[in-house]
């Protein structure tokens, strides 16, 4: 019976606990302006903006003030603060990045800068992180969980979305310089602002580090940009792109082997470029849609000399993915059916047109060179 008396008020003691625990937290949030949680907008959980105390997806938003006080400088370094998400580097800067999200391949991991598709076909549908700066982001976005309803099979494992820094404000510009050991070296000038109903962003980046090994330096050009114009209350067009052309040096004979100080062993060059173009209209509070096309060109080049003068060359390839899609998009929403609850429904048509080349020679010969064009057109 003593046991019993002791167990009911260890219970009851335990539920007044939660509860009083519960009645906190309910204070906290009515402390805080609903205005201020609605303020973090995603676009990756639905294509189209969502604050983020609607969406019922597990994301997490680094936005630029975060970038700016840890001081990050490329997407790989701020994606690796996010729960869930493990980036895997194999060496200094310039060296090759892959992500993983909750344990999915990295091939299953769909990366969009503006809603443009990064992934590279040519290397199983991954992305390399390793040249990839956060100049001029707005935000980065990191969807945690299948969504690949929406964004296809390459998201199966979740969603990385780059949001590239929307104008605003009296237009005004940046200038910033930063070095350091390893002979680093990073200048930055960037520029944005709105003068009435055009807004816009640009930003130009020279990264350099010559890392702590012989032949290991890496360097990196980054061009990126935003124009919006609003054409008529709830219509506007927008014009989004990025330029990454950079070099990085591996010091290890192919295929890691020893550093051999006295080569430059293998160099990897790579030249990305991404642009989209779209109109949003906004017919009603409830209506709306969108057009939207982009391209990507992922140009890399991998090259491995003979160790010492007249050796044969042992490995040289090259390759070439390009990827262009068009979208049109309609929603409609209706909001306030129910205590938290809304209703949407969605539409659209979707054309795909995807292209890899690649070709290699090594000391044993040249392999037959892939050349392979895959186009889709998906009504959903």
């Amino acid at each position: 019976m003593g046991r019993r008396i002791a167990g009911t008020v260890f219970a009851l003691i335990l539920l007044a606990g939660v509860a009083r625990a519960e009645e906190e937290r309910a204070e906290q949030e009515e402390a805080v302006p609903r205005s201020a949680l609605d303020e973090e907008i995603v676009v990756t959980v639905a294509r189209f903006e969502r604050d983020l105390r609607s969406t019922g997806a597990s994301v997490s938003v680094v936005d630029a003030t975060d970038l700016r006080d840890r001081q990050v400088t490329d997407v790989s370094e701020a994606i690796s603060i996010v729960p869930g998400a493990f980036i895997s580097r194999g060496g200094p800067p310039g060296s090759s990045s892959s992500l993983f999200l909750r344990g999915a391949a990295s091939n299953q991991v769909l990366v969009l800068l503006d809603g443009i598709p990064l992934n590279d076909p040519t290397l199983g549908g991954q992305f390399n992180f390793y040249d990839l700066g956060s100049d001029n982001l707005e935000a980065i976005e990191v969807l945690r969980g299948s969504a690949s309803t929406l964004h296809g099979s390459e998201a199966i494992g979740g969603v990385v979305h780059l949001r590239t820094l929307r104008g605003d404000g009296e237009p005004g510009m940046r200038f910033g310089v930063e070095a350091g050991s390893y002979h680093h070296l990073r200048a930055i000038v960037s520029g944005q602002g709105r003068v009435e109903d055009v807004d816009f962003s640009a930003s130009l980046s020279r990264t350099g580090v010559e890392n702590d090994l012989e032949n290991n330096r890496f360097d990196s050009l980054t061009a990126s940009g935003r124009f919006g114009w609003r054409i008529a209350p709830g219509f506007e067009a927008f014009f989004s792109g990025r330029w990454v052309d950079s070099t990085a040096e591996d010091p290890w004979a192919f295929p890691f082997g020893e550093q051999i100080e006295e080569d430059a062993n293998i160099t990897r060059d790579r030249r990305t470029a991404a642009a989209a173009v779209g109109v949003r209209h906004d017919l009603t509070e409830e209506l709306r849609w969108s057009l939207t096309g982009t391209w990507t060109d992922i140009r890399s080049d991998l090259e491995d000399l003979g160790d010492n003068p007249g050796d044969p060359v042992e490995l040289v390839s090259s390759s070439d993915a390009r990827v262009g899609t068009v979208q049109l998009l309609g929603e409609w929403r209706r909001t306030g059916i129910a205590s938290e609850t809304d209703l949407a429904v969605m539409a659209g048509v979707d054309y795909r047109d995807e292209r890899s080349k690649n070709r290699s020679e090594s000391a044993f010969g040249a392999t037959p060179p892939i050349d392979e064009t895959v186009r889709n057109t998906a009504v959903f």
